[in-house]
């Protein structure tokens, strides 16, 4: 093996031989080890920010963040991280060498750093603004009172016209018209 053949994948063929005869076998890869069979890590830093609280855990297990935030892995690992927010606490968001929301999946090349963002729920779901669960003060926050339900839509009566008049409707609109009298012309 030559130094270039470390961290990669070589094939080889065995050949093994004993008092009953001779076998043959062949493999298409082998690991050969870097470093001199020691692997290489790279580091995942977790840490947490925002107004809320909350964890985060990794699967491979080795990172429990709000007590163990950064942990070394195997480099080449794809690690899985998962936010857990706190009561009161709604989970954001990631940043960092992870985007968006839900479980991360980062493949650790290289020490990669990951920020969970935890903010605080509205009180009462609908105070749109920052007061934590429970008011500043400790106590509940007052619950809105509800929607008024709206009006059904105004039901138009059919037009009714008065005596001597009619109907007449045009381009989608009713109105009444004088009618016409039919008098015989004199002769």
């Amino acid at each position: 093996m030559k130094a270039a053949d470390q961290g990669h994948q070589v094939g080889c063929e065995v050949t093994a031989s004993n008092n009953a005869g001779s076998g043959h076998a062949s493999s298409n890869l082998i690991a050969i080890p870097s470093e001199g069979g020691v692997q290489t890590q790279s580091t995942l830093t977790v840490s947490l920010a925002g107004a809320g609280s909350g964890s985060v855990t990794s699967s491979p297990s080795g990172i429990s963040c709000g007590s163990t935030c950064s942990h070394a892995f195997v480099t080449g690992t794809s690690v899985a991280l998962t936010p857990a927010p706190a009561a009161g606490s709604a989970f954001t968001g990631w940043s960092g060498a992870c985007t968006g929301i839900g479980t991360c999946h980062v493949t650790l090349e290289s020490a990669a750093n990951v920020t969970a963002t935890f903010g605080v729920e509205a009180a009462g779901g609908g105070g749109g603004g920052s007061t934590p669960v429970g008011g500043a003060s400790g106590s509940p926050a007052p619950t809105p009172p509800p929607a008024p339900n709206p009006s059904p839509p105004a039901v138009k009566k059919p037009l009714k016209c008065k005596k001597g008049f009619v109907k007449k409707t045009d381009k989608g609109k009713s109105k009444c018209v004088k009618a016409k009298s039919h008098k015989r012309s004199k002769r």
